[in-house]
């Protein structure tokens, strides 16, 4: 009779198991990028409703499962969060109990490879400060107090300054903050970045060409790659060629056009690789360190070009010689 009972108990036991197992398998990362509100007196069962709504999460009760199972238990603050897509449990709980947007701060989010002009844009309609009171103090190093922004070459042809160096991430902001306190909130981030990394040589140049790779590619396995055809290419005295160069002055660094055509390529700007050889004047957006990386340490190969491989594709091919590069895509 006690082994039945024992059988039985560990019948239920595995079932247990396995539900728990099943249940938090699919509640093991957030499901989607997402600004969330969570109003203040929210209870636990209440921001687990607001994220399943918001489509963050996939169950409500694996969430208050695994939240009072952690050390951030009876902890989650109210506020505005910006949440990104695959964080792992863990980190939300920890963000929901130690980022709540306290009254008077907001949280904003700068994507990898935005432009200053871009930057400015939201955080204007974050409600901060002007647009244009953003770019002026992007547009100057004075008053900021990095010894690196001394390699910044000052050129009446770039139009922002600290354009490459406003390090993209998400920002617990005040208020009352001023333009110029974000943009050293920034440049001190994109000082912790690079700091240890091999940028032997002109930091600005690798800046520059990280931004070009930047806005090319977001698969990090080609950063490096590019890179490579990027220095293939100015060693050939070639040049450059890149569409996210004429995209740059021609949507006033707003991005908001996909593609190039014939007559765009022609538009006069020293950012244009089309008209210009080398590098642009300066960089074209501001890049992750995993593009920073790449430009100060690119891949050695012989390629020379590439393209996407296919249509609405994030991948690219790669090839050695022009007619390679032309025969593919006639295929």
């Amino acid at each position: 009779m006690k082994g039945k009972i024992k059988i039985v108990l560990l019948i239920v036991i595995l079932i247990f198991a396995a539900a728990a197992a099943f249940l938090f398998a699919g509640n093991a990362k957030t499901l989607k990028s997402a600004e969330v509100t969570i109003d203040e007196g929210s209870g636990t069962m209440d921001i687990a409703k607001t994220l399943k709504e918001e489509g963050v999460i996939r169950s409500e009760a694996a969430f208050v499962v695994q939240l009072r199972m952690s050390e951030y238990a009876g902890k989650l603050q109210y506020g505005t969060y910006e949440i990104k897509k695959d964080t792992g449990m863990k980190e939300l709980f920890r963000m929901l109990a130690t980022q709540g947007a306290k009254e008077g701060k907001v949280n904003v989010t700068i994507p990898e490879g935005f432009s200053v002009e871009q930057i400015g844009d939201t955080l204007e309609k974050k409600g901060l400060f002007s647009k244009k009171d953003f770019l002026k103090a992007a547009n100057t190093t004075e008053g900021y107090d990095f010894a690196w922004l001394k390699e910044i070459k000052s050129s009446s042809k770039r139009n922002y300054l600290l354009q490459g160096y406003l390090y993209p991430d998400t920002y617990n902001l005040y208020k009352t903050a001023t333009p110029e306190e974000v943009v050293s909130l920034m440049l001190s981030n994109f000082e912790t970045h690079i700091r240890g990394l091999d940028t032997e040589g002109s930091l600005d140049r690798i800046v520059t060409e990280a931004s070009v790779i930047e806005r090319e590619t977001s698969v990090d396995s080609e950063r490096p790659l590019i890179a490579g055809v990027i220095e293939n290419r100015l060693k050939e005295n070639m040049k450059l060629q890149i569409d996210v160069t004429v995209l740059y002055p021609l949507t006033d660094g707003m991005y908001d056009q996909n593609r190039v055509s014939y007559e765009d390529l022609k538009v006069d700007s020293p950012y244009n690789t089309y008209k210009n050889k080398g590098l642009p004047v300066g960089p074209i957006c501001n890049p992750s360190v995993e593009s920073i990386k790449a430009a100060a340490q690119p891949e050695q190969h012989e390629y020379l070009y590439y393209h996407t491989k296919s249509k609405g594709s994030k991948e690219h091919n790669f090839y050695k010689t022009y007619k390679e590069h032309i025969d593919s895509q006639g295929k």
